[in-house]
């Protein structure tokens, strides 16, 4: 019922925004709109228009792939537009989240959703095709992967980050790598479909020009945190590349790749990243950094500091740019000293301690190795008597012993025939699609069917086994085990 209320939500906010930036006429949107005309009239997408503020600054690829929301009427490319982003964040989210958190985290990330819905801006988008990228790099999905990153580096570079989360795997590295390689060259060359190379050259040559201009600005930042408050007048990438230190230093501990737990804090730790230390970044671009706080809540500890920084998110990054803070306070303290970035940097600083904490779990004996238990085992061993004690010693095993009873004969047999059972279970279940519940269950009454059978022949493979020892030990057939 509450994820039913949240998606209508949703749907409303849809609806809502859009008509209030068809009836202001969006300059965004016209942007984006101008920018496919531009491309198939064979103009410069890079250069002043008459029809729109500001310039636009995205891949041509960008300008091809919004030819389905600028050939239709100005009112259904908004609402089409804003519809994708929400939905990209809002299925995104259930791609690596369930249950509580789940309705917690896309709670956290509404309002920054409908933030860059009302500017018409593309963050919730890029936010969501990271999360699905790696969502589907767990599911051992690459092509799915590849062609998320490749769509959302080509709306923006930042995204191309997400590509890191496929270290996690290494073994299947070289099949994403193949896939990410071939969806971004066919990205890269899609506008040849109506433009020629030549003129797909030129625009190539005029997005680097504006792309250099926009290298010098500081954003909302972690650069401009440093230079506000602490004088530091360094370039950008130095500051960005020990960000980039920073985030990857946890993937030394190679041990925990395959805990759910750190990979996720991971996946929380890189979409914060992505807005901390992007010199391009605005108030709208913060939806891609609360993303990232809401999975880092679905897995951080319950702890005050955990709640007093979630507080500290909600008051000072979430209502900060929105009605419900005064517009005093925003103009005079949030707006010149960019304040909305400190709660997401002490979150992140949160995550990266408890990557560097995150323990593996406890390892049962049985999935220790053959040293580990016999240290275990022998730990609990009763100790032997002390000399001159009353107590008796254990007795020694007798390792040589005779033919087993008939009883124990029948217990093993069972119990070897119970394994097999699970085992063949066990294995027609993994070959299934996980979606199968149908054919798995299917299986698993076929395989006990097949023992049930084997049971009514004979004992089975214990029984042959059983055998053979025996009679290599010179001992009759007739303490064999029985059906």
């Amino acid at each position: 019922m509450k994820g039913r209320l949240l998606a209508a939500l949703y749907v409303a906010a849809v609806v809502v925004v859009s008509i209030q930036a068809t009836a202001h006429h969006n300059n965004n949107f016209e942007i984006f709109r101008t920018s496919f005309l531009n491309l198939a009239g064979g103009a410069d997408l890079y250069a002043a228009s008459d029809r729109h503020r500001d310039f636009f600054k995205y891949s041509p690829s960008f300008a091809l792939l919004f030819a389905p929301f600028a050939l239709v009427p100005f009112w259904l490319g908004v609402m089409l537009w804003n519809g994708a982003n929400a939905f990209a964040l809002y299925w995104g989210l259930g791609r690596v989240l369930r249950g509580e958190p789940l309705l917690a985290a896309r709670a956290l990330v509404f309002l920054d959703t409908v933030g860059a819905m009302q500017n018409v801006q593309s963050n919730a988008l890029v936010a969501g095709l990271m999360i699905i990228a790696c969502g589907e790099l767990d599911r051992r999905r690459e092509l799915r992967a590849a062609a998320a990153i490749a769509v959302g580096t080509a709306i923006k570079l930042f995204p191309i980050v997400a590509a890191a989360y496929a270290l996690f795997r290494p073994y299947r590295i070289p099949r994403f790598a193949l896939y990410g390689v071939a969806a971004g060259a066919a990205l890269i060359a899609a506008p040849l479909v109506i433009i020629s190379p030549a003129a797909l050259v030129a625009q190539y040559q005029s997005w680097g020009a504006i792309q250099e201009l926009d290298a010098l600005t500081r954003g909302h930042s972690v650069m401009h945190q440093l230079e506000l408050w602490m004088g530091l007048g360094l370039p950008n990438w130095p500051i960005q590349l020990v960000g980039v230190i920073a985030l990857l230093a946890p993937l030394v501990r190679l041990q925990y790749w395959g805990i759910e737990r750190f990979r996720m804090l991971f996946l929380a730790s890189l979409l914060m990243f992505c807005v901390l230390f992007n010199h391009k970044a605005e108030s709208p671009t913060f939806v891609v950094a609360l993303a990232g706080v809401a999975i880092w809540l679905a897995f951080a500890p319950r702890t005050p500091a955990t709640w007093t920084a979630l507080g500290l998110v909600v008051i000072g990054t979430v209502l900060s740019s929105s009605d419900a803070m005064p517009k005093a306070i925003q103009e005079s303290v949030f707006e010149p000293y960019r304040l909305k970035i400190l709660p997401v940097l002490l979150v992140w600083v949160l995550t990266q301690v408890e990557l560097w904490r995150q323990s593996a779990p406890a390892q049962s004996p049985a999935t220790r190795s053959s040293r580990s238990r016999r240290r275990h085992f022998a730990r609990r061993a009763p100790a032997p008597a002390a000399r001159g004690s009353c107590r008796s010693p254990p007795a020694p095993a007798n390792r040589s012993r005779g033919a087993p009873s008939a009883p124990s004969r029948r217990r093993e047999a069972s119990r070897a025939a119970a394994r097999r059972r699970r085992r063949t279970s066990a294995t027609a279940s993994a070959r299934l699609p996980r979606t199968g519940w149908r054919r798995r269950r299917g299986a698993r009454r076929r395989a006990r069917a097949g023992s049930a059978s084997r049971r009514a022949r004979g004992a089975g493979p214990a029984a042959s086994r059983w055998l053979r020892s025996a009679a290599a030990r010179g001992e009759s057939r007739a303490h064999a085990p029985r059906a």
